[in-house]
């Protein structure tokens, strides 16, 4: 039976190296950036919710439902 490397192991000509994968990414591109990114928007998403919450309401058939549960459950 043949041995095989799994995929998941990292070449040995790329250990050997010296110039590791983050100084060959541009700065706008290495993980800090995205980790902002995806922050940035975690943010601005929950002061959207902050601002708006109070603006949504019951919806046209929810008098409806409320009558037919309170059938189901009586009943």
């Amino acid at each position: 039976m043949a041995e095989s490397t799994p995929s998941f192991v990292a070449h040995p000509a790329a250990a050997a190296d010296p110039v590791s994968q983050a100084q060959r990414m541009p700065p706008p591109y290495g993980d800090a950036f995205w980790d902002r990114l995806a922050f940035s928007i975690v943010i601005l998403s929950a002061v959207l919710v902050l601002l708006t919450f109070r603006d949504y309401g019951v919806t046209w058939d929810e008098d409806v439902h409320n009558w037919y549960g309170n059938f189901v459950l009586c009943g």
